[in-house]
């Protein structure tokens, strides 16, 4: 998918004059504190490499589609759409067949609606309230303040044996399941997993099947001091410490696959996003190694 991504974004700017193309570059700014002085001598292509490594295939042309829209330039942006719609249709082995004269904006509305917020504003319109499953929760997790809190603790607590309960690994979930567009904010501290999981997952067993990203059941934002790394399917990618915030926002569009972390302060930096398909609803969870979780 990536090879073709690039030849469709690269035919969208190629589209662009010079003027637009600055103006283009002047918008991308905006987006997740691209760096001014990276975009600078950028040329379409250079543009290209940028978005997608800064923000994944997926999510690149997004974003090229909406700063096409507010450059009025919607004939791009049409065109950018219909053509993606129709190579990933293509490379799943089901294109479609194409539009009706006059079906076309209809069409493109309801494949691109879900538009990634650009604010923390923005994302708090879909703030959701989780707390901590006490029946999941390994023995070794204390929770508190009406289970919104987790914290490593030396000491075993009185938790009931429970088929739900984590009894391996120091993990726990929450009791809600995100469903639709959700996002929500916690405070970390030592080192943590912060992750989604299918209801599914094992809890019992020392193997992998049970630990928060070692499996196709769940999804996992490592975080320490030092260090960040992302894990899925027991494949580790290490991810650049964008800053030494201990506040994160995880954004989900259940329907469209989409699962972000970022970086809250003042602004919000993009650490890390994950392009794939849901097939059962998520539930928030967390690893906790000597250190803690809060929900926000």
């Amino acid at each position: 998918m990536m090879a073709f991504v690039s030849e469709q974004l690269l035919a969208a700017l190629d589209d662009l004059v010079t003027d637009e193309l600055k103006r283009f570059k002047w918008s991308l700014k905006n987006y997740y504190s691209v760096s001014a002085a990276a975009l600078e001598k950028a040329d379409a292509p250079d543009t290209v490499d940028l978005m997608k490594k800064r923000f994944g295939p997926e999510e690149a042309v997004k974003i090229t589609v909406d700063i096409l829209r507010k450059m009025n330039l919607n004939h791009l942006a049409e065109e950018l759409e219909k053509k993606h719609k129709q190579d990933t249709a293509q490379a799943e082995g089901s294109i479609e067949d194409p539009a009706p004269v006059g079906a076309g904006s209809k069409q493109i509305n309801e494949t691109f609606i879900n538009i990634v917020p650009r604010t923390r504003n923005h994302f708090l319109q879909y703030s959701h309230q989780f707390t901590l499953d006490l029946n999941t929760a390994h023995k070794l997790l204390r929770l508190s303040e009406s289970n919104r809190v987790v914290t490593y603790s030396n000491t075993v607590q009185p938790y009931p044996d429970h088929p739900d309960r984590f009894d391996v690994w120091e993990q726990v979930l929450c009791r809600e399941s995100v469903c639709g567009h959700c996002y929500w904010e916690l405070e970390w501290s030592g080192r943590v997993y912060i992750s989604v999981s299918y209801k599914s997952i094992s809890r019992k067993e020392q193997g992998y099947e049970c630990v928060f990203g070692r499996n196709d059941q769940s999804w996992s934002l490592f975080c320490s001091p030092s260090s960040y790394s992302f894990r899925h399917n027991n494949i580790e990618i290490e991810l650049p410490v964008v800053s030494r915030c201990h506040r994160i926002g995880v954004y989900v569009d259940h329907r469209a696959g989409t699962l972000s972390f970022y970086s809250v302060s003042h602004t919000m930096s993009l650490i890390h996003t994950e392009q794939t398909t849901f097939t059962q609803p998520l539930y928030p969870g967390f690893a906790v190694y000597k250190g803690s979780v809060k929900l926000c």
